[in-house]
Formats: structure tokens, C-alpha cells, sequence
């Protein structure tokens, strides 16, 4: 939620972020501190990356000149795969 705040879009899905992060070759887990927050041992150019993603698929309108509106000039080098994955999965669910 708070990568999608400067880019003023809607979050994607908790499932699908960590979809698109083991998909990419990366672990990833729910926090137990933090229904929102996950774990992971991707870069941040990666979460980013995927958040371009994202926003590529759910268009947003960013201000000019702003934080988000930088971010979602440099073009992505990961092309996330949004695909569910088991292991994304909570277990709690």
C-alpha cells in the first residue's frame, strides 16, 4: 500500500505482488507484524518494477512533478508475470 501511495494508484492484491515477485525468482511471505507488509529478498528495483507493471495494466494519472510521476518515467526492466503461484498464497487463508 505505501509503494502505491506516491504513484496515486490502487494497490495491487497482496497475492498478486507476491505473485509477480516469485515468479521473477524471488522469495517472498506474509509478515506476521503487518497484514499488509511481506518479505522479501528482491531488490527494490524490482519492487518497483513491478509496480510499473502494474500501473502499465491499471493506468493511473500521476501530477506532473511529482514523486510518482518520476518513478513511472524510467521504464521497467522486469516485465512481471501477475500469474497466481501457490506459494503466494497466505496460510492463513
Amino acid at each position: 500500500h505505501s509503494m502505491s501511495a506516491p504513484l496515486k494508484c490502487p494497490p495491487p492484491p497482496a497475492d498478486l505482488f507476491r505473485s509477480a515477485l516469485i515468479n521473477a525468482g524471488y522469495r517472498a511471505s506474509c509478515s506476521h507484524t503487518n497484514p499488509l507488509a511481506m518479505k522479501t529478498d528482491a531488490p527494490m528495483a524490482v519492487l518497483w518494477d513491478i509496480m510499473r507493471c502494474w500501473i502499465a495494466e491499471h493506468p493511473s494519472k500521476p501530477m506532473a512533478n511529482s514523486p510518482g510521476a518520476a518513478l513511472l518515467a524510467k521504464p521497467a526492466v522486469l516485465k512481471a508475470n501477475f500469474c497466481r503461484s501457490v506459494q503466494a498464497m497466505s496460510q492463513a487463508k
